[in-house]
């Protein structure tokens, strides 16, 4: 039988975020093996902190934002994704049966796909990382059909998985790990409408969006 681990899973991630400023696989195998009742969430948060450093160093550069080909970046966040899987897969079923954290449907998405689900979606780069990093009140999102059958067909996942992953654990976005007091925080969640208003979005989107119901 799997124990509840001492510390509640928020505290494990900021503590899991602030042992390396870009996560490596010895890192989150410690923290697996410390803590293997959040293993999967640990796999999963540790991807997003790659995947947001990949975004962050390519977000001003004009000629890589024009090149189709996936970065080298965004390679090895999936790559070290693919990677813990399988040493998660490798390990006893009860740990694996102990965690119940919804895919997240767009951490494993490469930079072009990334790119191509905001333009089906009228979104912009701020946006979708509010969408992967959960930052949005669930209830404000799930309860907006239209937008989140769009989310399914552009995802190509099943609506109960995309309603899922806006239900599940908020992930601690990379730009506010490192505070003045060196704590990392979970961002306070915003309405969708407030998401829409606030992501830079212009009038065309917004409207869009927002007219999606």
């Amino acid at each position: 039988m799997t124990t509840t681990p001492a510390l509640p899973l928020d505290d494990v991630l900021n503590t899991f975020a602030l042992a390396k400023a870009v996560p490596d696989p010895e890192t989150l195998e410690e923290f697996t093996r410390a803590y293997p009742a959040y293993a999967e969430a640990l796999t999963e948060f540790a991807v997003a902190l790659l995947l947001d450093d990949a975004i962050e160093d390519e977000a001003d550069d004009d000629q890589i934002a024009a090149n189709e080909s996936v970065s080298p970046a965004v390679s090895r966040a999936i790559s070290f994704f693919q990677n813990a899987v399988y040493e998660l897969d490798s390990k006893p079923p009860a740990i694996l049966r102990s965690v119940a954290q919804p895919k997240n449907l767009f951490a494993d998405l490469d930079r072009v796909q990334f790119r191509s689900v905001a333009k089906s979606l009228h979104a912009n780069n701020t946006f979708m990382i509010k969408l992967r990093d959960r930052t949005l009140e669930p209830d404000t999102v799930v309860s907006r059909t239209g937008f989140c059958q769009k989310v399914a067909e552009e995802t190509s996942e099943p609506l109960n998985l995309v309603l899922a992953h806006f239900q599940g654990e908020q992930a601690i976005a990379r730009g506010q790990h490192y505070k003045s007091d060196n704590k990392p925080a979970l961002k306070k969640r915003e309405t969708f409408e407030e998401a829409v208003r606030n992501s830079g979005l212009t009038t065309e989107q917004q409207a869009y969006l927002l007219g999606l119901g």
